[in-house]
């Protein structure tokens, strides 16, 4: 009877530490869990000297054809020119940009970043895995948790769900999973949430190091038609409503086209084309903010759009403001020119001439931080 009752009480014990060791083999220990890894060797090799540095993705690759003229307007009345250099690389996350800066033996006194371009271009979880991701990331959420791990970073592996980490070497391959429109949101949501804590590790690696960050919003095309509305996002009668309202828009009937698409964008506030095309009415009833505002919802309801994102650059402004960073908001420049003339080159860059004036604008910022 005595041997009964002893299994009965420590079989218990015993299930939950054999629990708790197969959760701590699942596991690598991380503070912030992210469902990736960057391998050790990856951008080991990289190096740079010079004071100032662009960092970023696809956008910040373009950046870099004008970092000749940026030096030539930091280096006027100096005796030699100064020296700027591009890490910037297309397919190029937050959290590549961060482990680049990391693997260089010194930091550069002045790092300009734009990027948001290609956070998710190559695939960096597992969706059968997402639930427990965000599961993992609530936890860490959690005040007095986050101080535990940043104690003792070994107890994120019994604290953590277990998943399948997507590793990630020097060589960067794009995403072609073709995804429903359920998993695209599910998908979507989650890259905000690395990339929110991607850019607060970022802002803070720089600021330990007595650096300086300046970081651009990315510029977003918002004349761009949405490839994809997402299901579901129509009410029953909205697919006839919107046939009316392009034919009210192509005979140039404004103030009839803004009362049915003013309707349809109150009742079908998530679809991405009836939200386009609220603001093509508003762009031409000149009321250029409320244009905005729709354009914007329609590239952020856009089920198929994978390039830069306005949630991501209202990420990286609020997080600025909260690490007191000066941004340039090359985005909204482009929007107010956008009013008169069609800044854009294609669907993602804009004209040369509106890169050099971001980057004259950069000179002006640095030359006035370092009192030239």
């Amino acid at each position: 009877m005595k041997k009964i009752l002893c299994i009965i009480f420590l079989a218990p014990i015993f299930i939950v530490g054999y629990m708790g060791f197969k959760r701590y083999k699942a596991n690598q220990a991380s503070i912030i869990p992210y469902p990736f890894k960057i391998t050790k060797q990856t951008y080991s090799s990289i190096s740079s000297t010079a004071p100032i540095l662009i960092v970023g993705d696809s956008m910040g690759k373009r950046l870099t054809m004008f970092k000749d003229r940026l030096a030539a307007q930091i280096s006027k009345n100096l005796s030699s020119p100064i020296k700027i250099d591009s890490l910037a690389h297309e397919g190029d996350n937050i959290h590549r940009t961060l482990k680049k800066l990391e693997s260089l033996k010194k930091t550069p006194l002045i790092i300009i970043y734009i990027g948001n371009q290609d956070e998710t271009y190559e695939y960096l979880f597992e969706s059968k895995y997402l639930k427990k991701i965000t599961e993992n990331f609530k936890l860490y959420q959690n005040d007095y948790i986050k101080t535990a791990l940043m104690i003792a970073p070994t107890l994120s592996r019994v604290i953590y769900e277990p998943i399948k980490y997507v590793w990630l070497g020097e060589k960067i391959d794009k995403d072609e999973t073709s995804y429903d429109d359920q998993e695209f949101q599910k998908r979507t949501a989650m890259h905000y949430t690395l990339y929110q804590e991607g850019i607060y590790q970022l802002f803070d690696y720089v600021k330990k190091r007595n650096a300086l960050i300046i970081p651009l919003t990315t510029p977003i095309n918002l004349k761009r038609s949405p490839r994809k509305s997402c299901y579901g996002s129509f009410t029953a009668d909205a697919k006839t409503q919107v046939k009316s309202l392009i034919e009210l828009i192509k005979s140039k009937d404004f103030k009839s086209a803004y009362n049915l698409s003013n309707e349809l964008a109150l009742t079908n506030p998530y679809n991405s084309k009836i939200n386009y095309l609220h603001s093509k009415v508003l762009r031409k009833l000149n009321q250029f903010k409320k244009a905005q505002k729709y354009a914007e919802l329609s590239h952020v309801y856009d089920c198929a759009h994978t390039g830069a994102n306005p949630v991501y650059n209202s990420i990286l402004k609020k997080a600025s403001s909260k690490y007191r960073y000066e941004y340039l908001d090359f985005h909204q420049q482009l929007v107010d020119e956008s009013q008169d003339n069609y800044v854009f080159l294609d669907e993602t860059y804009p004209q040369d001439v509106f890169f050099e004036q971001i980057v004259d604008a950069l000179a002006y910022k640095i030359k006035k931080r370092l009192k030239l």
